[in-house]
């Protein structure tokens, strides 16, 4: 893990000092628009109400945040915020622009040791990021509980797994029904998890009384890999790699259930 400073930023330029976080991509969608457009007015009004439920500014993670532009283009976001913070495993072309924001700091590394660090934050989110990539999922998701202050909230993107298999994570087999696992976290800790818009965005909220299910009843059967298209090979690659990043997917089945796929 590297913080990001005017001081190492020299170094982190070159390829040759600091390969696995270096890309030089001139696009990269990382504004947090993603977020489909309802869900984007959901995630604005919450700044609002946290900030205006604790009475202080507030601290937002932006996890997998690319080379910042949500942060940068944060708009009256940032009327309530006390710290933006960024965290993303590349060193991207243009991410030197958020040393700029006096509110900002900016991580280089995994996700999760940078959570051993920061804590009660109020807003977390994860667009197409750690959740999306990581074969640890629900590992990622209890960090981020933990970090979270109560009353906090942590926005997840899992996207539309019926019109893209791409977007398609760990299954969950009761029997012979077959649940995706951010569906099975909203029907059995509704206090903690709840599904939104078309069932795209994963919320998942705080409660200092309520410690992080730790789902002891699913038993991992067996896992596939999945493959994104070559369309989001070459946009979250540097140029000229050809690899086609493999996606784990694991499959669970609730203990002493017949598992049948």
């Amino acid at each position: 893990m590297i913080r990001l400073t005017q001081e190492n930023l020299p170094k982190l330029k070159h390829e040759s000092y600091y390969r696995n976080f270096h890309r030089t991509f001139d696009s990269y969608n990382d504004d947090i628009s993603r977020f489909e457009a309802d869900e984007m007015d959901k995630f604005t009004e919450f700044f609002r109400q946290r900030h205006d439920s604790i009475e202080k500014k507030i601290t937002w993670l932006d996890s997998g945040a690319g080379k910042g532009t949500a942060i940068l283009t944060c708009g009256e976001i940032s009327d309530y915020l006390e710290k933006a913070i960024g965290v993303s495993m590349h060193f991207i072309k243009g991410t030197s622009r958020i040393l700029d924001v006096d509110f900002a700091d900016w991580y280089l590394g995994d996700i999760n040791d940078v959570l051993e660090d920061v804590k009660d934050i109020d807003v977390i989110s994860d667009v197409y990021g750690p959740f999306f990539y990581s074969p640890e999922r629900m590992y990622i998701l209890r960090n981020y509980y933990e970090a979270l202050d109560d009353g906090g909230k942590a926005f997840i993107q899992v996207g539309n797994p019926e019109a893209n298999h791409e977007f398609v994570r760990d299954i969950v087999y009761e029997g012979k029904k077959r649940t995706l696992i951010q569906e099975y976290l909203d029907q059995y800790f509704p206090e903690i998890f709840r599904l939104t818009n078309f069932n795209f965005t994963l919320v998942m909220k705080k409660d200092k009384d309520k410690t992080f299910p730790n789902l002891e009843e699913l038993d991992q059967v067996e896992s596939y890999y999945s493959k994104l298209s070559s369309r989001d090979s070459t946009k979250y690659h540097a140029p000229g790699d050809k690899s086609n990043p493999r996606m784990p997917v694991f499959i669970y089945q609730k203990k002493d259930e017949e598992h049948n796929i």
